[in-house]
């Protein structure tokens, strides 16, 4: 397979050796090499991977770099509630899996990113909204789970416009690192706050079941755009 990186170089080459063999000053290229060259360049082309792949408009990478981890985009769908697109959620894992209650009780490697599509979300509202997403998912917490309920729920302390980006990356060993826009806002070293939070997504009771489905797809990454949306 050729990496997107080793590629213009390939086709470089091959264009070189080409017009090396057939100088038009010295020799008359035939049909048969002319349709030789064409399909070439068609495989080379087509040999060439997809980096991100994008959604409505928005461009996800393919796979990203986490404290050393490569991690895969596993599936990306819309949240939508009432009607409006809240955000393009996109997982991110180690390995690919479609065991969304698995995937959210593991220690592994993993990342969620949501990539926000509505304009104006207060902070005090998102703050309650994930309040009352792990209490669902926790109604008996104890004392070390509430606390990091409330750490967590607490770095939302801006208006969030379109386009800004949370990720909540779980690294075992570390904990689970929030960023907002590429800016380390906290980590969290509580595994049952990471289990509660992604069950919100991948559990049996998710907050969303088109977006939990869409996240668990395993499709390989493509670079055509896709048009979705979660109304």
């Amino acid at each position: 397979m050729v990496t997107g990186a080793g590629f213009p170089a390939i086709l470089a080459d091959h264009c070189r050796r080409w017009a090396g063999a057939h100088d038009p000053c010295n020799a008359t290229v035939s049909p048969e090499a002319m349709q030789k060259h064409i399909l070439i360049l068609l495989l080379l082309c087509l040999a060439r991977p997809a980096t991100a792949m994008e959604i409505n408009g928005v461009r996800l990478p393919c796979s990203l770099e986490v404290d050393g981890h490569r991690l895969v985009l596993n599936g990306a769908g819309i949240r939508s509630k009432y009607l409006l697109d809240i955000y393009i959620g996109a997982l991110y894992l180690a390995q690919p899996g479609r065991d969304g209650s698995a995937i959210a009780r593991a220690d592994a490697p993993m990342l969620m990113r949501m990539h926000f599509l509505f304009d104006g979300i207060p902070p005090d509202r998102l703050s309650r909204g994930w309040m009352r997403g792990l209490k669902k998912r926790a109604p008996r917490a104890g004392p070390d789970l509430e606390e990091a309920m409330r750490r967590f729920c607490g770095l939302f302390t801006v208006r969030v416009r379109k386009n800004d980006v949370y990720d909540v990356a779980w690294l075992p060993g570390r904990g689970m690192e929030v960023s907002f826009n590429g800016r380390l806002l906290a980590t969290i070293d509580n595994l049952a706050l990471k289990q509660t939070l992604f069950a919100i997504w991948l559990g049996n009771r998710p907050g969303d079941a088109d977006l939990k489905k869409a996240l668990l797809r395993c499709y390989p990454c493509v670079a055509r755009p896709m048009a979705m949306s979660g109304k």
